[in-house]
């Protein structure tokens, strides 16, 4: 149930659980708004410039669950979240245990995970992991128009960017949407609806 003590002002979620119902709602919302752009894009290994171009919406989408610790449902945060609700609820068991650190473990191993690219000589010489890559996207191309990432993005080694990319963006939406049902279940336990099956979500986090 919504808090019913918030303010038009109000940027933070009252309350832990107020903060899992943003989460699900936001998360809904992906779900539905990218479902024509997932379903023509089911391997991640396919290139074209529609689905390059489907990426960056969803690359852009997916920022605030993944990038910025002050995003208010910022996997971080939902994982403290749901284990002070399901703490109250006095539903926190092993499952669920392990379900929080399952979100914490892909969130941290994210930005390493799938390929990386190694640049010699000029201005972009280094390695960039997915991580890297994913913000010189968003902030180049997608959310802002930074003239050193765009440009970067150009160069030689854009196709291994975009390939990079698309690997991230699959890998993102595996994690938030392996949430909604546990979530959305957690929610319903505590205003009273009991969980059944095991709390699980994100396992399998290197597939796709």
């Amino acid at each position: 149930m919504l808090s019913p003590d918030w303010s038009p002002n109000d940027s933070k979620p009252p309350t832990d659980e107020d903060r899992l119902e943003l989460f699900s709602d936001l998360a809904h919302q992906y779900d539905v708004a990218t479902r024509s752009l997932r379903e023509t894009d089911t391997d991640a290994s396919r290139h074209s410039e529609e689905l390059t171009h489907g990426r960056f919406v969803r690359a852009a989408l997916l920022r605030k669950f993944f990038i910025g610790s002050d995003n208010h449902v910022h996997l971080d945060k939902v994982a403290d979240s749901i284990e002070a609700v399901a703490r109250a609820a006095g539903t926190f068991d092993d499952s669920l245990r392990a379900g929080c650190d399952n979100i914490r473990a892909s969130f941290l191993n994210l930005p390493n995970t799938g390929q990386h690219i190694t640049n010699t000589g000029g201005p972009t010489q280094g390695t960039y992991t997915p991580g890297d890559v994913y913000r010189l996207v968003a902030y180049g191309n997608v959310l802002h128009a930074d003239y050193g990432k765009w440009r970067q993005t150009r160069t030689h080694a854009s196709r291994m960017y975009m390939a990079s990319l698309a690997g991230t963006v699959h890998r993102m939406e595996h994690v938030l949407l392996s949430l909604i049902d546990p979530v959305d279940e957690l929610l319903g336990e505590h205003r009273g609806r009991a969980r059944s099956g095991t709390w699980a979500p994100v396992a399998g986090l290197g597939e796709g």
